[in-house]
């Protein structure tokens, strides 16, 4: 623990480095893009404050809200997995309380969207505005989120309102949120969705307000009902993407 590094930035949080002496500043800056990103999307004044704990060193890659803390996994120089790995946590973390058992793959998979959406985003920004002295960089962004959107497991997503179906079993059991593959599957396809409509990360939050332990379709609807109207029509996509026999 004495050979942490710390730094408490004016943008709202604490960076903790457990493995390594890196420049901080570079992290902080990214992070920090990052943050402005999330607040204009989540249509939010600030973020709570967090601590965020980089260790190179461990697997656990977690977010715990009670303690306001995020933990990733990366070494310093890699920014584009430090910067991937945050915009995961950071969407959990923005969702204020615990999502339910059945909605937790979706909570997941809703998270790895954020992780392809605003890595985009931080690669235009990166670009413009020339961070850390390297725009070029912004094309690398570009490179590792498209490689790492071809990494996937397809499946037939309106399996997933049958609490019945194989799928639905294998999300539903102990961990099952946690099937990478599947969950990229379905953040590509939700990432269209978030591009098109600019209000629905409002709706990500109110997730955690869902209570009610029923099929997917009547919990997405009871989301709807939760979130800002800027929402609902992205909201509405959703629940076709998951409808048996619908067109979208």
């Amino acid at each position: 623990m004495d050979n942490d590094n710390s730094l408490k930035s004016s943008y709202g949080f604490t960076l903790v480095e457990k493995a390594y002496r890196p420049n901080m500043e570079d992290t902080e800056a990214i992070v920090a893009s990052i943050i402005a990103l999330y607040k204009n999307a989540f249509a939010l004044n600030h973020i709570p404050q967090f601590t965020l704990i980089n260790d190179s060193t461990s697997d656990d890659i977690r977010t715990d809200r009670d303690a306001k803390t995020l933990y990733i996994s990366c070494t310093y120089v890699y920014w584009n997995q430090l910067a991937y790995q945050f915009c995961h946590e950071l969407c959990h973390y923005l969702i204020p309380h615990e999502v339910i058992h059945s909605l937790r793959w979706f909570e997941e998979s809703i998270c790895e969207s954020a992780s392809l959406f605003f890595m985009y985003r931080l690669a235009s920004y990166w670009k413009t505005h020339s961070l850390l002295n390297h725009p070029e960089y912004a094309d690398k962004i570009f490179s590792y989120v498209d490689s790492t959107k071809n990494k996937f497991q397809p499946f037939n997503l309106p399996d997933l309102s049958d609490p019945d179906s194989p799928i639905s079993h294998k999300f539903l059991e102990k961990d099952g949120e946690y099937y990478r593959m599947h969950n990229r599957y379905i953040a590509n396809n939700l990432l269209p969705i978030f591009n098109s409509h600019d209000g629905l990360w409002q709706a990500v939050p109110h997730l955690c307000n869902i209570k009610d332990e029923k099929s997917l379709l009547e919990q997405l609807r009871i989301w709807k009902t939760l979130t800002p109207k800027i929402s609902h029509e992205g909201i509405d996509n959703i629940i076709a993407l998951f409808t048996p026999g619908s067109s979208n």
